[in-house]
């Protein structure tokens, strides 16, 4: 007897290895996945210290003894004033400074305070003088600051 090969078995066969082979694929597709599921490298760096700085804004006028003059003020030994008056509070900054095994990440949200400022009279007791003096009142917030923090890898 002879054997007769069938095409139906061939491509019987193809149909089976056709599953196997797109499976052995995607497992080593996974594998490399997984591999490269580590996350991005270390950049070695951690967050600097920024201090709290405050910064005049508007105009400033000089609160002192003075006179008006054809429309200008002309003043004298006092202090001067500005409008306003933002507070930027201490918060951390990614500028690349090294730290190995380190990263700089955003941490929390701070609050970006104002003052607004206006000239006043402080009288001196006893004597009738009054000083010129620059006093300042809480302006509430005005916006926020993004601080970051460093941490491992």
């Amino acid at each position: 007897m002879s054997r007769k090969r069938r095409r139906t078995g061939r491509v019987g066969r193809w149909t089976v290895r056709a599953p196997r082979a797109a499976l052995g694929a995607a497992v080593l597709c996974a594998a490399g996945v997984l591999a490269g599921a580590q996350g991005p490298p270390c950049p070695n760096e951690r967050a600097c210290n920024v201090k709290a700085r405050v910064v005049e804004a508007g105009t400033t006028q000089n609160c002192g003894f003075g006179v008006i003059i054809f429309g200008y003020e002309i003043s004298l030994l006092g202090p001067e004033c500005p409008d306003k008056k933002v507070t930027y509070p201490a918060h951390g900054e990614c500028h690349g400074a090294p730290a190995e095994g380190m990263r700089c990440v955003p941490a929390e949200l701070v609050p970006v305070t104002y003052e607004e400022c206006d000239c006043v009279t402080a009288t001196v007791l006893g004597n009738g003088l009054a000083l010129p003096a620059c006093d300042c009142t809480d302006g509430g917030t005005i916006g926020t600051l993004q601080t970051y923090k460093t941490e491992q890898c």
